[in-house]
């Protein structure tokens, strides 16, 4: 599909984290909680970039896009880790 055919979004709400870069104890290890709110999330990729974003996203143009904290274990380091990402794009 042309870029010029495409949806064009702002996706309001995803989540990027890197396992390499940031540490985030609730996928380290399973979470009753959080498994009875998502289900089984074993198989998550350790990592999930704005590239991959982009890859799974094929068929819409991303005009923009509102990340969200994926909890990581120290909440500043995740938000300058974010910050760094940002000025990448």
């Amino acid at each position: 599909m042309e870029a010029q055919s495409k949806r064009r979004i702002v996706d309001a709400h995803i989540h990027l984290y890197d396992s390499q870069e940031n540490r985030y104890e609730h996928i380290e290890k399973p979470d009753v909680m959080l498994e009875a709110l998502i289900g089984d999330y074993s198989a998550l990729p350790k990592r999930y970039l704005f590239e991959d974003y982009v890859a799974d996203l094929t068929d819409v143009k991303i005009d923009g896009i509102v990340w969200h904290e994926f909890i990581a274990n120290d909440s500043v380091r995740e938000v300058n880790w974010a910050q760094r990402l940002a000025e990448r794009q």
